[in-house]
């Protein structure tokens, strides 16, 4: 009747029940409680198991399986390949959760390899097989393989729902809805991976009016929002899909980055450091985690160029940054220049050159304010001192308004700077943006990627 661990106790409390039976009682407790959910208790269980008797193949099967649950999939493989030494007959379940393993560790073309092998064996329901083979597909940008298998996805989906007709069962019924729900989403994060970000967030829209409590429609739709460069709009979606459900990690790991975008840093890093404890092997946190570790480290960006007009003006600049972060709100920087500027002149070269320094900071004194400041002098004579600022103003997503004032400005024609001319620059932007170019940075980092199978 499924019910292992009852019969595992009735075993025991009996007695007479030899080694053999007992072991194989013990495997199917532990896959009766990945059914409840306790993964970390069926680990434990399997794994000692293997400790007294590694040659036992079901319970191997049944431990990479559990670990592809915890997503422990660098250990997924390599169990896979002690199965794979013993050149036996692997069964499908086996060999999908190996496909999920090599797809989430950025081994696409793996992963396309193992779901056609899981297909192959006919699994007795393929949906999630054919769903794995279509995230590939995605991964690998092959959108007409994956269009292709989605239609697959969604005639198998349509011959269950003929099959339900026919013979209701609630149980085919709670798995048919189940899988329709992920359809719906994936089909909508298609859309966004393609670049057609307007097609996508209409998508989440449409299908949040009829399921406005899903966090996987809600998830999609913020971050259609945050790649659309409206981070406000992206952290009320968030926030919402984190209030229906606390322990959805993709939309706490989309939090996070849309976070950092909105300047809110210590914010964003609390909560990835809250992530990166819960679910330490989580690949998605640990992209999340380190690329706040890189904002926040030092930063030395050299520069040098050089440059040649047709009247024998020329000059070359080289200069040079080095940024030594406070905090993530609170940036101070050094720059060293050095530039030399020259004009031919009736057969006399007027020269001019400048060696400065310059200190100074970059602060978010609110999310919706930043102030960059910093003082100049040269630093081999003294003198010539000079102050820049700049102060912009984020009021909405789509607005920024900035100001800036440079009392020893350097930004004049070339062969005024070969008189030693500067100059005092100021200057006021209006910026809006109303863009549905896609934000690459963040896809890099995959912070959601297509909503895997938990």
């Amino acid at each position: 009747f499924g019910a292992g661990r009852e019969a595992l106790g009735v075993a025991r409390t009996a007695g007479g029940a030899d080694g053999a039976t007992l072991e194989s009682l013990r495997i199917h407790s532990a896959v009766q409680r990945l059914r409840w959910g306790e993964t970390e208790a069926a680990i434990a269980e399997l794994e000692d198991i293997l400790s007294k008797n590694p040659c036992n193949d079901r319970a191997r099967w049944d431990y990479i399986v559990a670990l592809r649950k915890k997503d422990r999939m660098e250990e997924v493989l390599r169990q896979y390949e002690i199965v794979r030494k013993g050149d036996k007959e692997v069964p499908y379940w086996v060999t999908e959760a190996v496909a999920d393993a090599c797809l989430y560790l950025h081994r696409p073309e793996e992963a396309e390899g193992f779901y056609r092998m899981t297909l192959d064996k006919n699994p007795a329901n393929p949906y999630t097989a054919l769903m794995g083979l279509f995230y590939t597909y995605v991964d690998l940008r092959e959108w007409e393989k994956g269009t292709e298998t989605f239609k697959r996805v969604e005639a198998l989906l349509e011959q269950e729902k003929r099959d339900l007709e026919k013979a209701p069962n609630i149980l085919a019924r709670k798995r048919y809805l189940g899988e329709k729900n992920e359809t719906v989403a994936a089909s909508g994060w298609f859309l966004l991976y393609q670049d057609k970000l307007a097609e996508g967030q209409d998508h989440f829209e449409h299908y949040l009016k009829e399921a406005g409590s899903d966090t996987g429609l809600r998830g999609g739709l913020a971050h259609a929002y945050l790649w659309r460069h409206w981070p406000r709009r992206a952290l009320e979606q968030f926030e919402v899909a984190e209030n229906i459900d606390p322990d959805d990690r993709t939309v706490q790991i989309g939090k996070a980055w849309t976070l950092n975008d909105l300047n809110r840093k210590e914010e964003a890093r609390a909560l990835a450091d809250r992530l990166s404890l819960r679910y330490p092997t989580d690949l998605h946190v640990r992209d999340l985690r380190e690329s706040l570790e890189a904002e926040d480290m030092r930063r030395l960006v050299p520069e040098a160029w050089f440059s040649k007009e047709f009247d024998g003006a020329t000059e070359y600049w080289l200069y040079a940054t080095l940024e030594i972060p406070y905090s993530p709100t609170f940036r101070p920087y050094v720059q060293v220049l050095r530039q030399e500027t020259s004009q031919d002149i009736n057969g006399d070269t007027v020269r001019e050159s400048w060696d400065r320094a310059a200190v100074g900071f970059n602060w978010i004194v609110t999310p919706e304010l930043q102030w960059k400041q910093a003082i100049g002098f040269d630093y081999i004579e003294g003198g010539d001192v000079g102050s820049y600022t700049k102060v912009t103003w984020w009021p909405t997503d789509p607005l920024r308004i900035s100001g800036m004032f440079d009392s020893f400005s350097l930004a004049i024609p070339l062969r005024a700077r070969a008189r030693g001319i500067t100059g005092k620059t100021a200057a006021v932007d209006f910026s809006y943006l109303e863009s549905s170019r896609p934000c690459r940075r963040h896809r890099g980092s995959r912070p959601a990627t297509l909503p895997r199978r938990r």
